[in-house]
């Protein structure tokens, strides 16, 4: 290839003929900002970041739209460039959630929560799950300013969460264009998104807004996995992070066998990629979103089983192929081997060898079947059989008690293993056999190649053609409705959207009676508030006490602080953060819905015995924590004291209750980390600087936002915080809301939750706060109607 000289900040570099300036300097290390380059994709000039001074050249040009020339001389990192990045950064980040770039503590934060905290919308990079990944952060770190002062926005609107397998928060695009030209490239120039409207409302989007499994949209994700800034996520696979390996592989939903790139987090499946934006290389919806979903299904089948005196017996491998060798070897001429089509070929032949042998009757399962075949149906209720070998959930309870021996391969628990003499725990495997599979679980592949070296058999050659199939790449119609006789929409419950069959509800009842929510609203992204019909815990509820609240049955117990009551008219309050699958459910009810239960009031009352009239006390509140000084404040309050307030949040959009605590305090202090509203910083800047002029602090709030109060404890006479950790009983018999103070154990349930800020280990706080963090991602909702009620 002809090669050209160029120089670039006063280096000669060599280059390609035909390369960009961008291009020249990115391959000889010198970096330009970027956030809408991308190496497969043409040059766009979207974004403004990378503009350069050239010599003879007007203006400033985007680098990765000019074509680097020999003998052009290049500037990237003048003050002209610099301040003009700084300013378009400011603009982007003005319609951006981007408070944690003008955080003065944002490094500290991240030390204490070094992965992105669960959300159900992203308000800042501490709750922004492509945090890891996001190249807006890479770029804005150390150059981002508010010297314009421009304000912050943010619109709960811009959250779409209608569609399958996807959410969109437009308040996170930037318009870089990227996962429209992605989606051209990836289907040959049909793109199913583009970018809608002008200025203000611009977003991407299908044709006429409408939603995206009305359109063209296949679901293949290439947009998803190349959006730089968290605009586009995966719902299921969002909150794993970022993998720590790639692993090349074949997905084997259907004949198709597609590559597929495996992402992988310490050992564990977490996502599936495509390999290329080729579109030989595009992935269909059950192939990229339905694969690692399947894979990771509740119920996968961890070990095997023999039945010995009419107990099913967990056993080793090896046993259960001993037993399944005795089955054949005492049923010769009766047998039937049934197997998906889509198996493995050396299981196929070894299946072949097995049917030779024994004299059996073989059939490859079509590949989306439910069912075996009805001849196969007939013969087996017809008594042909004595023995059956099925690898799937084709054979119901009633069919399979017609044979003497059973024998099920599966990799989730059917009803038909009931009747079982073996079953296996089913690994998955493509035609290389490296899907990682789970201790106690083998491949379809090595339990008939045991079997076949059972009687020292030799693998069948002839392999039948796979059955005739639509590509479910250019059809949504035509993406398989079942993998092992199993409903993918059973497993999946987001591609009941497209259409597949169902044989149960995907969904969480609602209680039918309980404790009706008189008042539901959301406060601010992600804050929720609720007030339920609840006579009995009115009547006793006291400032600081919290109960444990299931908004359905299957619920999580979850504990809730008690904001405000009413014993007159029976209703009690609460404030919630969503941060979870609890909290979600809750914040997805309506008025007029029910809680399956509410359990209190629990903990120990504020003890207000120490203060007295007259007395200035700072109560801090952050988070959830601005709801919960409201109690506290209001009976400080009718006793005479004087009250500061003082309330925290990331940035403007994020505060609530300000006219509320107005009414309880004396001076009312707002803060935010970004400046956008108020004093810039957060409470402790507060506690710092004026703490010698009260007589107590109480902080409530985050576990970081009560770390830093905790430093200044000691400027005043009485120091507390409200605690909030992992919580399972409630009544002080479990043990899991247990903390640390100077060395002494307490439970936050019946000892708490109010103590002694300066004395509260928030380290090894932090630490148990996490400890279920996978158990809490995968408890996470993530499917259509599955809870996210900020977005009702």
């Amino acid at each position: 290839m002809e090669k050209i000289h160029l120089t670039i900040d006063g280096v000669q570099i060599e280059a390609n003929k035909g390369d960009t300036v961008l291009q020249a300097a990115r391959n000889a290390g010198i970096f330009i900002p970027s956030l809408c380059a991308h190496k497969e994709l043409s040059p766009y000039g979207a974004c403004r970041l990378c503009v350069v001074e050239i010599d003879n050249v007007r203006g400033t040009p985007t680098s990765c739209t000019t074509p680097a020339a020999d003998g052009m001389v290049v500037r990237t990192n003048t003050e002209q460039l610099n301040t003009q990045r700084r300013r378009t950064l400011e603009l982007v980040m003005s319609g951006h959630t981007s408070a944690c770039f003008s955080c003065d503590s944002r490094e500290e934060c991240e030390a204490v929560k070094p992965t992105p905290a669960k959300a159900g919308v992203s308000t800042r990079c501490g709750t922004c799950s492509n945090r890891p990944d996001c190249t807006l952060r890479q770029v804005s770190l150390g150059n981002f300013t508010r010297d314009m002062g421009l304000p912050s926005i943010y619109d709960p609107a811009k959250v779409e969460r209608n569609d399958p397998f996807i959410d969109r928060d437009h308040n996170l695009c930037i318009l870089c264009g990227i996962c429209v030209r992605t989606c051209e490239k990836v289907h040959g120039g049909k793109g199913a998104i583009a970018i809608a409207n002008r200025g203000a409302k611009a977003k991407i989007s299908s044709a006429f807004g409408k939603e995206w499994n009305m359109e063209e949209c296949l679901f293949c994700g290439a947009c998803i996995d190349e959006c730089p800034t968290g605009c586009l996520t995966d719902r299921w696979s969002r909150w794993f992070g970022h993998e720590d390996g790639v692993q090349e592989s074949v997905c084997r939903m259907c004949p198709e066998n597609c590559k597929i790139n495996l992402r992988l987090k310490n050992g564990r499946l977490i996502g599936v990629e495509k390999t290329s934006l080729n579109p030989e290389d595009q992935l269909c919806a059950l192939g990229r979103f339905g694969y690692v979903q399947i894979l990771n299904a509740q119920g996968r089948l961890s070990r095997h089983y023999v039945r010995i005196d009419g107990e099913m017996i967990p056993s080793s491998f090896e046993e259960a192929v001993e037993k399944t060798a005795e089955i054949f070897g005492r049923n010769m001429g009766k047998i039937l081997i049934a197997i998906p089509e889509i198996s493995a070929d050396e299981a196929k032949k070894s299946a072949l060898a097995l049917s030779k042998k024994f004299g059996a009757d073989l059939e490859f399962v079509k590949f989306d079947a439910t069912e075996l075949s009805e001849k196969s149906r007939k013969n087996i209720e017809g008594k042909k059989y004595s023995a059956m070998f099925v690898a799937g959930d084709y054979v119901g309870e009633e069919l399979a008690r017609n044979v003497e021996s059973f024998v099920n391969f599966d990799f989730l628990r059917n009803k038909a293993q009931n009747s079982a003499e073996v079953v296996f725990a089913g690994a998955f495997e493509d035609e290389k056999n490296i899907v990682k599979k789970l201790e106690g679980q083998e491949a379809l592949t090595s339990v008939l190649k045991a079997l076949s070296c059972k009687f020292n058999l030799a693998e069948g050659e002839e392999l039948p053609r796979v059955s005739e199939f639509t590509s479910p790449k250019t059809s949504k119609s035509a993406v398989a409705k079942a993998y092992m006789g199993h409903l993918v929409a059973d497993l999946v419950p987001d591609f009941a959207a497209f259409g597949l069959p169902v044989s149960k509800k995907t969904g969480e009842e609602k209680a039918a009676g309980g404790y009706e929510i008189l008042e539901s609203k959301v406060l601010a992204p992600n804050f929720h508030s609720i007030k339920i019909k609840a006579p009995d815990m009115a009547k006793y509820a006291k400032a600081g006490q919290f109960a444990i609240l299931m908004a359905n049955e299957k619920s999580e117990r979850s504990p809730f602080t008690i904001i405000d009551w009413s014993a007159e008219e029976g209703w009690v309050q609460f404030v919630f953060e969503e941060v979870g699958r609890s909290s979600a459910e809750l914040g997805s009810l309506s008025k007029g819905d029910f809680l399956a239960s509410a359990s209190g009031p629990l903990g120990t009352p504020f003890d207000f015995s120490n203060f007295k009239e007259g007395q200035k006390v700072l109560l801090m509140g952050g988070c959830y924590g601005i709801a919960a000084i409201y109690p506290v404040a209001r009976e400080l309050k009718k006793m005479g004291v004087k009250t500061a307030i003082a309330i925290e949040a990331s940035t403007s959009f994020m505060l609530f209750f300000e006219d509320k605590l107005k009414t309880v305090a004396d001076e009312f202090i707002v803060l935010t980390r970004d400046g956008t509203k108020g004093i810039k910083g957060g409470c402790s800047n507060v506690y710092e600087k004026r703490g010698g002029e009260f007589d107590a602090a109480i902080a409530v709030g985050c576990v970081f936002m009560m770390k830093q109060c905790s430093k200044f404890a000691s400027k005043t006479p009485l120091s507390l915080c409200s605690l909030n950790p992992i919580m399972v009983d409630g009544t002080g018999m479990c043990g899991a809301c247990r903390v640390s103070l100077d060395g002494e154990t307490k439970f936050a349930c019946v000892d708490g939750p109010f103590f002694d800020l300066g004395k509260v280990d928030f380290n090894e706080l932090a630490k148990r706060r996490t400890a279920y963090s996978l158990l809490e991602i995968d408890a996470m909702p993530r499917h259509l109607h599955s809870g996210g009620g900020c977005h009702k």
